[in-house]
C-alpha cells in the first residue's frame, strides 16, 4: 500500500484558518500543540458570538496518523478524518465555518425526552429554512438508534438550543 502524502495538509488547514479570519476580521490566538498540529481560539469579539476553536490533530491509528479537522464550541465538537474525504475535507469546512462566522449557519444542540439523548446539528440556510450539513448524537444502544430514527417530533424533544448562531454579530457590523 503506498503511504499518504501528509505534506500538505498542514500548509492548506493553516492557510484556510487564516483566511477565514482574515476575511471576516477576527483575532484569534494560535496555541499549537506540536509542530505537526494547529489550534486556533477565537475568543468573543466584535463579529463572533461565541467562542471558537479551530484544530487540526494528528491521532495514531491502524495506518500511522489520522490527520483530524475540526472546530469546537462549548460542548460541541465536530472532527473530520481528512482522508475520508480527501481534498475535499478543505472546501467542506471552508463552506461550514464561512456560513457560521458570516451568520448564515448555527449549531444546534436537540435534547430528547424518552432518551435523555443529544443531538448536535451544524446547520447551514438554504433560501427555505435550515438543512442540515453536519449531525452526532450521544447516547449508546437504543438512545443512539432512537436518535437517528426518530425525526424531530415535537413530543418526544425537550428543547432545541441553538449554541452558535452568529447572525446578530454579523448584522451589528
Amino acid at each position: 500500500m503506498a503511504e499518504r502524502d501528509t505534506s500538505v495538509i498542514l500548509p492548506t488547514t493553516l492557510a484556510l484558518y487564516e483566511e477565514l479570519c482574515n476575511t471576516f476580521a477576527l483575532t484569534y490566538v494560535r496555541d499549537d500543540p506540536s509542530p505537526h498540529e494547529l489550534l486556533f481560539r477565537l475568543p468573543v469579539q466584535p463579529g463572533l458570538d461565541f467562542e471558537l476553536e479551530l484544530f487540526l490533530i494528528r491521532r495514531p491509528g491502524s495506518r500511522g496518523f489520522a490527520e483530524i479537522l475540526g472546530l469546537r464550541t462549548g460542548a460541541f465538537e465536530m472532527s473530520e478524518n481528512y482522508f475520508t474525504r480527501g481534498a475535499d475535507t478543505i472546501d467542506y469546512f471552508r463552506g461550514l465555518l464561512t456560513a457560521l462566522l458570516a451568520g448564515h449557519g448555527r449549531i444546534v444542540e436537540r435534547t430528547y425526552k424518552m432518551t435523555r439523548g443529544v443531538e448536535y446539528l451544524v446547520q447551514t440556510q438554504d433560501g427555505h429554512g435550515w438543512l442540515t450539513q453536519y449531525a452526532s448524537s450521544s447516547g449508546t444502544g437504543f438512545d443512539a438508534v432512537l436518535l437517528k430514527c426518530l425525526p424531530p417530533v415535537r413530543p418526544f424533544l425537550t428543547r432545541d438550543k441553538v449554541l452558535a448562531d452568529n447572525s446578530a454579530a454579523r448584522h451589528a457590523q
